[in-house]
C-alpha cells in the first residue's frame, strides 16, 4: 500500500510514497502538532484514508490547509536536517538502508513543497 499527499492539481504537486514512509511522516506531524486539535484530527484522518488532499481542504477550510502545509514542511525540514525541537520517531526500527530510503522520500517531498509553496505559504 501507499500513501499520497496532494499539494496541487498537477502530478508534480503530488507526493506518492510507500505506506510505511507516509505513516512515519504523518506520525511525526501528529506528534509535532498534537496541541492543535484540528490539525491532529486531519492528520489522523489522512493516516486512516492513506491520503491527504490539501487543495480539497483549502476549498472548505483555507486556514487548516495552510496549517497542514506548514506542519508537513516543518517536520520534513527537521527530519532532513535532524533539527527537531521535539524528538521525531522516524528512525525507530529502521536500519541504515531504511533511513536512507526514508530521507530520500522526504527530500522528494521537500522538492514538491517548494513547487507548491506559493499556494499555501
Amino acid at each position: 500500500m501507499s500513501g499520497v499527499i496532494s499539494f496541487g492539481e498537477s502530478a508534480e504537486e503530488v507526493w506518492l510514497v510507500a505506506g510505511w514512509a507516509y505513516r512515519r511522516l504523518l506520525g511525526d506531524v501528529l506528534t509535532a502538532s498534537a496541541q492543535d486539535e484540528k490539525v491532529a484530527y486531519a492528520v489522523q484522518q489522512a493516516v486512516a484514508l492513506q491520503g491527504l488532499d490539501l487543495p480539497l481542504i483549502a476549498r472548505e477550510e483555507r486556514e487548516l490547509s495552510v496549517k497542514l502545509y506548514k506542519a508537513i514542511r516543518n517536520v520534513a525540514i527537521a527530519t532532513v536536517q535532524d533539527s527537531a525541537k521535539e524528538p521525531l520517531n522516524w528512525k525507530q526500527g529502521l536500519d541504515a538502508a531504511g533511513q536512507a530510503m526514508y530521507l530520500g522520500a522526504v527530500r522528494e517531498l521537500l522538492a514538491i513543497l517548494g513547487k507548491a509553496g506559493e499556494e499555501f505559504g
